[in-house]
């Protein structure tokens, strides 16, 4: 079904950029990615199909970029063993000399083209925003076979930061990091281990190894598509992954968090915020989500029904911490 819509405004944005109607193109490009996602959302473990929809996704995002305000570069950053990361790097408007810079961080079996939301509003304000596949992720996962792992994503994070501190445009004292669910995390853990670092902003962060396994889904722990994602089965790689709960974030701290959260412990939660050591901030999701009864097994975020307004927060937050 989303494929075949897909296809229909594929055709229709072809026929408008033939015909220089592009701020009809521009509304068709968006239409099919939003289609692309809707079906990249859906698990599988026919992972040739998995991948297809991916490469859908990747290439329509790509076309859909040439209408967003401001420069989106698409760049390659060169990672171990002759493989690289890919990204999307998403300029302001206004031209500057050098610009302070979020790198978001993508969770478990999301990919870059899904943070365009965030990219946008920091870019927006006058913040370069990286979004870029890490490890387990989009093109890093289908085509570089990069899988999640400890010893992946610790390096990841120091090749992403070390690149982007050699870019002209780019203030090196002023680059931050931002995640969501398990990209939180992954930034939390950033950002821990890298004075460097001016700020972090998590949205519902979430550590794997904290959460009560009768609460995940079985597809999660062990099916064809999450194994695929991983470097190790799911016990041994649980092992390893306790070490992104090391160390504690010394630069600006803004923790999104929400009453109900129902995988991450609401103590583990509350100890990130508690162990920050530099300046701190929280805002609390008081707004129940769609899905939040005691028969969920996804991890329930308010995410779908307030993002409208928090990502409109955090930007402004990290335009005062860039100050």
């Amino acid at each position: 079904m989303w494929e075949t819509r897909a296809q229909k405004f594929r055709k229709r944005a072809e026929e408008a950029e033939e015909k220089g109607n592009l701020r009809s193109a521009k509304t068709f490009r968006k239409y099919v990615v939003q289609f692309d996602y809707a079906q990249f959302l859906i698990n599988s473990n026919e992972i040739d199909f998995k991948k297809a929809i991916y490469e859908r996704f990747e290439r329509d995002y790509e076309k859909y970029t040439k209408y967003l305000s401001g420069k989106v570069e698409k760049v390659a950053i060169p990672f171990k063993e002759d493989k690289k990361l890919v990204g999307y790097l998403h300029l302001p408007k206004v031209v500057k000399e050098k610009y302070p810079c979020m790198i978001l961080f993508p969770g478990e079996g999301s990919c870059k083209e899904e943070l365009n939301t965030l990219a946008r509003e920091f870019a927006a304000r006058g913040i370069v925003a990286l979004a870029w596949d890490g490890p387990g992720t989009g093109n890093s996962l289908f085509k570089e076979s990069i899988k999640t792992g400890f010893d992946n994503l610790e390096q990841s994070f120091k090749t992403v930061f070390e690149w982007l501190k050699n870019i002209a445009y780019i203030d090196a004292a002023r680059i931050g990091c931002c995640g969501l669910c398990m990209g939180g995390g992954y930034a939390y853990f950033a950002s821990a281990h890298n004075t460097e670092i001016k700020c972090c902003i998590n949205l519902f962060p979430l550590f794997m190894t904290q959460v009560d396994d009768t609460k995940i889904p079985r597809w999660m722990i062990n099916s064809k598509w999450t194994n695929y994602q991983r470097d190790l089965e799911y016990a041994a790689l649980m092992n390893e992954m306790k070490a992104l709960e090391e160390g504690a974030v010394a630069c600006s701290y803004l923790l999104v968090e929400s009453m109900y959260e129902n995988w991450m412990p609401q103590e583990a939660v509350t100890k990130l915020y508690d162990k920050a050591k530099g300046h701190k901030e929280m805002i609390r999701v008081e707004e129940e989500p769609v899905f939040s009864n005691g028969e969920t097994r996804l991890h329930t975020m308010p995410v779908g029904e307030q993002m409208h307004w928090l990502k409109h927060a955090i930007a402004d937050w990290a335009v005062e911490q860039f100050k």
